[in-house]
């Protein structure tokens, strides 16, 4: 794919936009995964065996890639960005915290009158808090 959005049609010779993605159809995603951990915890060994077999042959193939993937140049750039990144992170986090949001507001919500256009009345009716039926 050349472009991040578009890719080339069948037989090659010009670029389609890609379908952008429907509504989820099916099952969630959560009520999939246990259905299927349900059915494996069912399983026998001599059925998990084939799946756990291809499970360590594919560990063994990630594990390489690693190697290689942690050795390289493109690999030592993400490290540094992800590093310079989470910095980044860190800074607007102690930025915030030192004199966020609610120092707009003058200290809190009790600076909110700062923001209001017209003053607010002295008595404002109080709302009454309920729980529901059978909630102490």
């Amino acid at each position: 794919n050349d472009a991040g959005n578009e890719k080339s049609g069948e037989d090659g010779s010009s670029p389609t936009k890609r379908r952008k993605r429907g509504p989820p159809t099916g099952i969630p995603f959560a009520t999939m995964a246990q259905r299927i951990a349900a059915k494996w915890k069912t399983l026998d060994d001599d059925a998990k065996s084939s799946f756990v077999s291809k499970a360590a042959v594919d560990r063994g193939r990630y594990e390489r890639e690693m190697v290689v993937w942690k050795s390289s140049d493109d690999f030592r750039k993400y490290e540094e960005e992800r590093k310079r990144n989470a910095k980044n992170r860190a800074t607007k986090s102690t930025k915030l915290k030192a004199g966020g949001p609610s120092s707009a507001l003058g200290g809190g919500i009790a600076g909110i009158d700062k923001l209001m256009p017209v003053p607010l009345p002295e008595s404002l009716p109080q709302a009454k808090l309920t729980s529901p039926a059978g909630m102490v």
